[in-house]
Protein backbone atom coordinates (compact mmCIF):
# COMPACT_ATOMS: atom_id res chain seq x y z
CA UNK A 1 0.00 0.00 0.00
CA UNK A 2 1.40 3.44 -0.92
CA UNK A 3 1.86 6.19 1.66
CA UNK A 4 -1.03 8.14 0.15
CA UNK A 5 -3.29 5.11 0.26
CA UNK A 6 -2.25 4.40 3.85
CA UNK A 7 -3.05 7.95 4.85
CA UNK A 8 -6.45 7.70 3.20
CA UNK A 9 -7.03 4.42 5.00
CA UNK A 10 -6.15 5.92 8.38
CA UNK A 11 -8.08 9.19 7.96
CA UNK A 12 -11.52 7.96 9.16
CA UNK A 13 -10.02 6.43 12.31
CA UNK A 14 -8.07 9.59 13.17
CA UNK A 15 -11.07 11.86 12.63
CA UNK A 16 -13.22 9.59 14.79
CA UNK A 17 -10.91 9.67 17.82
CA UNK A 18 -9.32 13.15 17.77
CA UNK A 19 -10.93 16.35 19.02
CA UNK A 20 -7.98 18.60 18.26
CA UNK A 21 -4.22 18.62 17.80
CA UNK A 22 -1.75 21.46 18.25
CA UNK A 23 1.99 22.09 18.21
CA UNK A 24 3.73 24.13 20.91
CA UNK A 25 7.16 25.48 19.99
CA UNK A 26 9.53 25.74 22.98
CA UNK A 27 9.75 29.39 24.09
CA UNK A 28 7.54 30.20 21.09
CA UNK A 29 3.92 30.02 20.08
CA UNK A 30 1.07 27.52 19.73
CA UNK A 31 -0.37 26.39 16.41
CA UNK A 32 -3.47 24.32 15.71
CA UNK A 33 -2.71 21.31 13.52
CA UNK A 34 -5.43 21.04 10.88
CA UNK A 35 -3.98 17.87 9.33
CA UNK A 36 -4.39 15.37 12.15
CA UNK A 37 -2.37 12.79 10.22
CA UNK A 38 0.72 14.97 10.03
CA UNK A 39 3.48 13.22 12.01
CA UNK A 40 5.93 16.09 11.65
CA UNK A 41 5.86 18.06 14.88
CA UNK A 42 7.03 21.57 15.59
CA UNK A 43 7.91 21.30 19.25
CA UNK A 44 5.42 19.67 21.63
CA UNK A 45 2.37 17.94 20.13
CA UNK A 46 -0.81 18.19 22.24
CA UNK A 47 -3.50 15.73 21.15
CA UNK A 48 -7.03 15.83 22.57
CA UNK A 49 -8.99 12.57 22.38
CA UNK A 50 -12.76 12.05 22.17
CA UNK A 51 -14.07 10.49 25.38
CA UNK A 52 -16.46 8.20 23.47
CA UNK A 53 -13.81 6.77 21.15
CA UNK A 54 -13.00 3.06 21.00
CA UNK A 55 -9.81 2.13 22.84
CA UNK A 56 -8.24 0.08 20.04
CA UNK A 57 -8.82 2.85 17.51
CA UNK A 58 -7.24 5.41 19.84
CA UNK A 59 -4.35 3.04 20.47
CA UNK A 60 -3.65 2.64 16.76
CA UNK A 61 -3.87 6.34 15.98
CA UNK A 62 -1.63 7.43 18.88
CA UNK A 63 0.98 4.76 18.18
CA UNK A 64 1.09 5.95 14.58
CA UNK A 65 1.07 9.72 15.14
CA UNK A 66 3.40 9.85 18.15
CA UNK A 67 5.70 6.97 17.13
CA UNK A 68 5.38 5.44 20.57
CA UNK A 69 4.39 1.89 21.51
CA UNK A 70 1.54 2.57 23.94
CA UNK A 71 0.13 -0.17 26.12
CA UNK A 72 -3.56 -0.75 25.41
CA UNK A 73 -4.33 -0.67 29.15
CA UNK A 74 -2.94 2.87 29.34
CA UNK A 75 -5.32 3.98 26.57
CA UNK A 76 -8.25 2.24 28.27
CA UNK A 77 -7.46 4.15 31.48
CA UNK A 78 -7.35 7.37 29.46
CA UNK A 79 -10.87 6.79 28.16
CA UNK A 80 -12.29 5.70 31.52
CA UNK A 81 -12.68 8.60 33.98
CA UNK A 82 -11.19 7.98 37.42
CA UNK A 83 -13.44 8.03 40.47
CA UNK A 84 -11.16 10.77 41.75
CA UNK A 85 -7.84 12.18 40.51
CA UNK A 86 -4.81 9.89 40.36
CA UNK A 87 -1.15 10.72 39.79
CA UNK A 88 1.43 8.13 38.74
CA UNK A 89 4.35 8.09 41.18
CA UNK A 90 7.62 9.60 39.88
CA UNK A 91 10.11 7.19 38.36
CA UNK A 92 12.32 6.46 35.38
CA UNK A 93 9.39 5.91 32.99
CA UNK A 94 9.24 8.25 29.99
CA UNK A 95 5.42 8.18 30.07
CA UNK A 96 3.37 9.29 33.03
CA UNK A 97 -0.39 9.25 33.58
CA UNK A 98 -2.33 11.75 35.67
CA UNK A 99 -5.87 12.95 36.09
CA UNK A 100 -7.21 16.25 37.38
CA UNK A 101 -10.48 18.18 37.28
CA UNK A 102 -12.15 21.53 37.14
CA UNK A 103 -15.25 22.32 39.17
CA UNK A 104 -18.20 24.69 39.26
CA UNK A 105 -20.46 25.43 42.23
CA UNK A 106 -23.88 26.89 41.50
CA UNK A 107 -27.47 27.14 42.64
CA UNK A 108 -29.99 24.95 40.87
CA UNK A 109 -33.21 26.47 39.58
CA UNK A 110 -34.95 23.19 40.35
CA UNK A 111 -35.66 22.20 43.94
CA UNK A 112 -34.26 18.96 45.21
CA UNK A 113 -36.75 16.14 45.51
CA UNK A 114 -37.36 15.48 49.17
CA UNK A 115 -38.79 12.43 50.80
CA UNK A 116 -41.93 12.32 52.92
CA UNK A 117 -41.67 14.77 55.78
CA UNK A 118 -38.43 16.29 54.44
CA UNK A 119 -37.88 19.84 53.29
CA UNK A 120 -35.83 20.62 50.17
CA UNK A 121 -32.11 21.12 50.69
CA UNK A 122 -30.76 24.66 50.65
CA UNK A 123 -27.36 23.46 49.43
CA UNK A 124 -26.22 24.09 45.86
CA UNK A 125 -24.65 21.76 43.32
CA UNK A 126 -21.04 20.90 42.44
CA UNK A 127 -20.18 19.93 38.87
CA UNK A 128 -16.85 18.15 38.39
CA UNK A 129 -15.20 17.38 35.06
CA UNK A 130 -12.37 14.84 35.02
CA UNK A 131 -9.49 15.39 32.61
CA UNK A 132 -7.14 12.47 31.94
CA UNK A 133 -3.51 13.18 30.95
CA UNK A 134 -0.71 11.11 29.46
CA UNK A 135 2.59 12.98 29.17
CA UNK A 136 5.60 11.82 27.19
CA UNK A 137 9.00 13.14 26.05
CA UNK A 138 7.66 15.60 23.46
CA UNK A 139 3.89 15.16 23.51
CA UNK A 140 0.83 15.48 25.73
CA UNK A 141 -2.44 13.56 25.34
CA UNK A 142 -5.64 14.61 27.13
CA UNK A 143 -9.19 13.33 27.31
CA UNK A 144 -11.93 15.64 28.62
CA UNK A 145 -14.71 13.57 30.15
CA UNK A 146 -18.36 14.44 30.59
CA UNK A 147 -19.12 16.44 33.74
CA UNK A 148 -20.81 14.84 36.76
CA UNK A 149 -22.92 16.82 39.23
CA UNK A 150 -23.51 16.23 42.94
CA UNK A 151 -25.68 17.69 45.65
CA UNK A 152 -23.83 16.76 48.78
CA UNK A 153 -22.88 13.10 48.57
CA UNK A 154 -25.61 12.24 46.04
CA UNK A 155 -25.18 12.38 42.30
CA UNK A 156 -27.77 14.50 40.48
CA UNK A 157 -28.97 13.30 37.11
CA UNK A 158 -29.47 15.82 34.35
CA UNK A 159 -27.60 17.83 31.77
CA UNK A 160 -25.38 20.48 33.30
CA UNK A 161 -22.75 22.54 31.44
CA UNK A 162 -19.05 21.85 32.10
CA UNK A 163 -17.27 24.12 34.57
CA UNK A 164 -15.27 25.83 31.81
CA UNK A 165 -15.19 25.94 28.02
CA UNK A 166 -12.40 23.73 26.70
CA UNK A 167 -11.50 26.18 23.96
CA UNK A 168 -11.16 29.05 26.44
CA UNK A 169 -8.71 26.93 28.43
CA UNK A 170 -6.68 26.29 25.26
CA UNK A 171 -6.59 30.02 24.52
CA UNK A 172 -5.47 30.84 28.07
CA UNK A 173 -2.70 28.24 27.93
CA UNK A 174 -1.56 29.63 24.56
CA UNK A 175 -1.29 33.14 26.01
CA UNK A 176 0.76 31.92 28.95
CA UNK A 177 2.97 29.63 26.85
CA UNK A 178 4.50 32.47 24.88
CA UNK A 179 7.48 34.06 26.67
CA UNK A 180 6.78 32.41 30.03
CA UNK A 181 9.88 30.23 30.31
CA UNK A 182 8.09 26.97 29.48
CA UNK A 183 9.42 24.51 26.93
CA UNK A 184 8.57 20.85 27.68
CA UNK A 185 5.50 18.60 27.54
CA UNK A 186 5.51 18.59 31.31
CA UNK A 187 5.46 22.40 31.37
CA UNK A 188 2.51 22.36 28.96
CA UNK A 189 0.69 19.93 31.26
CA UNK A 190 1.34 22.22 34.24
CA UNK A 191 -0.19 25.18 32.39
CA UNK A 192 -3.29 23.15 31.51
CA UNK A 193 -3.54 21.93 35.11
CA UNK A 194 -3.25 25.50 36.38
CA UNK A 195 -6.24 26.56 34.29
CA UNK A 196 -8.24 23.74 35.88
CA UNK A 197 -7.03 24.68 39.36
CA UNK A 198 -8.12 28.30 38.83
CA UNK A 199 -11.73 27.08 39.08
CA UNK A 200 -11.23 25.85 42.66
CA UNK A 201 -11.18 29.20 44.46
CA UNK A 202 -14.52 30.43 43.08
CA UNK A 203 -16.16 27.04 43.75
CA UNK A 204 -14.82 27.01 47.30
CA UNK A 205 -16.10 30.54 47.94
CA UNK A 206 -19.55 29.54 46.68
CA UNK A 207 -19.66 26.51 48.99
CA UNK A 208 -18.61 28.72 51.90
CA UNK A 209 -21.43 31.14 51.07
CA UNK A 210 -23.93 28.26 51.30
CA UNK A 211 -22.66 27.53 54.83
CA UNK A 212 -22.90 31.21 55.79
CA UNK A 213 -26.49 31.35 54.51
CA UNK A 214 -27.31 28.26 56.57
CA UNK A 215 -25.85 29.91 59.68
CA UNK A 216 -27.82 33.09 59.03
CA UNK A 217 -31.02 31.07 58.64
CA UNK A 218 -30.25 29.28 61.90
CA UNK A 219 -30.01 32.48 63.92
CA UNK A 220 -32.84 34.31 62.18
CA UNK A 221 -35.21 31.39 61.72
CA UNK A 222 -37.68 29.71 64.02
CA UNK A 223 -36.39 28.87 67.49
CA UNK A 224 -35.28 25.27 67.96
CA UNK A 225 -35.45 24.54 64.21
CA UNK A 226 -32.28 23.37 62.49
CA UNK A 227 -32.19 22.62 58.76
CA UNK A 228 -30.34 19.34 59.08
CA UNK A 229 -30.87 18.32 55.43
CA UNK A 230 -28.92 21.31 54.14
CA UNK A 231 -26.20 20.76 56.73
CA UNK A 232 -25.73 17.15 55.64
CA UNK A 233 -25.53 18.19 51.97
CA UNK A 234 -22.98 20.89 52.81
CA UNK A 235 -20.84 18.32 54.57
CA UNK A 236 -21.09 16.02 51.57
CA UNK A 237 -20.03 18.81 49.20
CA UNK A 238 -17.01 19.79 51.30
CA UNK A 239 -15.96 16.18 51.85
CA UNK A 240 -16.19 15.33 48.13
CA UNK A 241 -14.32 18.48 47.10
CA UNK A 242 -11.52 17.69 49.55
CA UNK A 243 -11.30 14.03 48.52
CA UNK A 244 -10.96 15.01 44.84
CA UNK A 245 -8.39 17.68 45.61
CA UNK A 246 -6.09 15.77 47.99
CA UNK A 247 -4.44 13.51 45.32
CA UNK A 248 -3.31 16.63 43.43
CA UNK A 249 -1.20 17.69 46.41
CA UNK A 250 1.77 15.27 46.40
CA UNK A 251 4.30 15.80 49.21
CA UNK A 252 7.75 17.17 48.48
CA UNK A 253 6.82 18.86 45.21
CA UNK A 254 8.40 22.18 46.20
CA UNK A 255 11.82 20.62 46.71
CA UNK A 256 11.74 18.13 43.83
CA UNK A 257 10.09 18.92 40.50
CA UNK A 258 10.32 15.23 39.55
CA UNK A 259 7.46 14.69 42.03
CA UNK A 260 5.21 17.03 40.02
CA UNK A 261 2.31 15.73 38.00
CA UNK A 262 3.96 15.16 34.60
CA UNK A 263 7.25 14.05 33.04
CA UNK A 264 10.08 16.51 32.43
CA UNK A 265 8.64 19.46 34.34
CA UNK A 266 11.03 22.41 34.42
CA UNK A 267 8.83 25.46 35.10
CA UNK A 268 9.46 25.64 38.84
CA UNK A 269 7.65 28.95 39.37
CA UNK A 270 4.49 27.64 37.68
CA UNK A 271 4.60 24.44 39.75
CA UNK A 272 4.87 26.43 42.97
CA UNK A 273 1.93 28.62 41.92
CA UNK A 274 -0.29 25.61 41.17
CA UNK A 275 0.74 23.95 44.43
CA UNK A 276 0.02 27.16 46.35
CA UNK A 277 -3.47 27.39 44.89
CA UNK A 278 -4.21 23.77 45.76
CA UNK A 279 -2.83 24.22 49.30
CA UNK A 280 -4.93 27.35 49.82
CA UNK A 281 -8.12 25.65 48.65
CA UNK A 282 -7.46 22.65 50.90
CA UNK A 283 -6.83 24.97 53.84
CA UNK A 284 -10.06 26.91 53.28
CA UNK A 285 -12.04 23.70 52.86
CA UNK A 286 -10.55 22.41 56.12
CA UNK A 287 -11.80 25.59 57.82
CA UNK A 288 -15.25 25.00 56.35
CA UNK A 289 -15.17 21.42 57.61
CA UNK A 290 -14.29 22.67 61.10
CA UNK A 291 -17.25 25.07 61.01
CA UNK A 292 -19.51 22.23 59.85
CA UNK A 293 -18.38 20.04 62.76
CA UNK A 294 -19.36 22.85 65.12
CA UNK A 295 -22.72 23.05 63.36
CA UNK A 296 -23.24 19.32 63.78
CA UNK A 297 -22.59 19.86 67.49
CA UNK A 298 -25.60 22.20 67.42
CA UNK A 299 -27.64 19.44 65.79
CA UNK A 300 -26.58 17.02 68.51
CA UNK A 301 -27.44 19.59 71.18
CA UNK A 302 -30.85 20.14 69.60
CA UNK A 303 -31.53 16.41 69.58
CA UNK A 304 -30.57 16.21 73.26
CA UNK A 305 -32.81 19.17 74.03
CA UNK A 306 -35.78 17.59 72.28
CA UNK A 307 -35.19 14.30 74.05
CA UNK A 308 -34.93 16.10 77.39
CA UNK A 309 -38.10 18.07 76.61
CA UNK A 310 -40.03 14.88 75.92
CA UNK A 311 -38.79 13.30 79.14
CA UNK A 312 -39.71 16.38 81.19
CA UNK A 313 -43.22 16.49 79.73
CA UNK A 314 -43.79 12.82 80.35
CA UNK A 315 -42.60 13.30 83.92
CA UNK A 316 -45.03 16.19 84.43
CA UNK A 317 -47.95 14.23 82.98
CA UNK A 318 -47.14 11.28 85.21
CA UNK A 319 -46.12 12.99 88.45
CA UNK A 320 -48.70 15.78 88.79
CA UNK A 321 -51.76 13.48 88.73
CA UNK A 322 -49.92 11.11 91.08
CA UNK A 323 -49.32 13.96 93.51
CA UNK A 324 -52.98 15.06 93.34
CA UNK A 325 -54.19 11.51 93.89
CA UNK A 326 -51.85 11.14 96.86
CA UNK A 327 -53.08 14.41 98.29
CA UNK A 328 -56.74 13.36 98.04
CA UNK A 329 -55.87 9.98 99.47
CA UNK A 330 -54.25 11.43 102.56
CA UNK A 331 -55.54 10.05 105.89
CA UNK A 332 -57.17 13.36 106.86
CA UNK A 333 -60.53 15.02 106.55
CA UNK A 334 -60.97 16.64 103.11
CA UNK A 335 -63.98 18.38 101.58
CA UNK A 336 -66.03 15.90 99.56
CA UNK A 337 -64.19 12.92 100.98
CA UNK A 338 -65.93 9.61 100.19
CA UNK A 339 -68.33 11.21 97.68
CA UNK A 340 -68.61 11.36 93.88
CA UNK A 341 -68.37 15.13 94.09
CA UNK A 342 -64.96 14.75 95.72
CA UNK A 343 -63.87 12.39 92.93
CA UNK A 344 -64.90 14.97 90.33
CA UNK A 345 -62.97 17.63 92.20
CA UNK A 346 -59.85 15.41 92.24
CA UNK A 347 -60.03 14.77 88.45
CA UNK A 348 -60.55 18.49 87.78
CA UNK A 349 -57.56 19.32 90.00
CA UNK A 350 -55.41 16.78 88.10
CA UNK A 351 -56.32 18.31 84.74
CA UNK A 352 -55.89 21.95 85.80
CA UNK A 353 -52.60 21.36 87.67
CA UNK A 354 -51.16 19.27 84.82
CA UNK A 355 -52.00 21.99 82.28
CA UNK A 356 -50.46 24.66 84.52
CA UNK A 357 -47.34 22.56 85.07
CA UNK A 358 -46.91 21.94 81.33
CA UNK A 359 -47.32 25.66 80.67
CA UNK A 360 -44.69 26.59 83.25
CA UNK A 361 -42.37 23.90 81.87
CA UNK A 362 -42.73 25.27 78.35
CA UNK A 363 -41.90 28.78 79.58
CA UNK A 364 -38.77 27.52 81.36
CA UNK A 365 -37.68 25.49 78.34
CA UNK A 366 -38.17 28.52 76.09
CA UNK A 367 -36.00 30.64 78.39
CA UNK A 368 -33.23 28.02 78.33
CA UNK A 369 -33.37 27.85 74.52
CA UNK A 370 -33.22 31.65 74.27
CA UNK A 371 -30.15 31.72 76.52
CA UNK A 372 -28.41 29.11 74.30
CA UNK A 373 -29.17 31.04 71.11
CA UNK A 374 -27.64 34.19 72.64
Amino acid sequence: MTNAAAATHRMPAAEEVLVAASDWTPHGSARVVTDHLNREREGIRWIEIRNDAEARQVHGVLCDLLSHDFELELIENLLQPDEQPEIDPPGPAVVRRASAFDVRAFRSTESTKAGDGESPSGSGLLTFRMVEFISGPDWLVTCWHDPVTYRGADRVEGEFPPPQDRRSIWDAVARRWHGNGVSTSGDLGVLVLDELVLSYASARREVTSWLEEWELTLYRGEPHHIDQRTLEDLWGSVARFRSWLAPLNPPGIKADLAKAWFVDVRCGDQVLEVDRRIDNTLEKLAEAAHALRASFALVHEERQRRRSTRVERIAVIALVPTFIASFFGANTKLPGGGTWAGFDEMIAAMIVCTILALFLLRVLQGDRGHDRRR
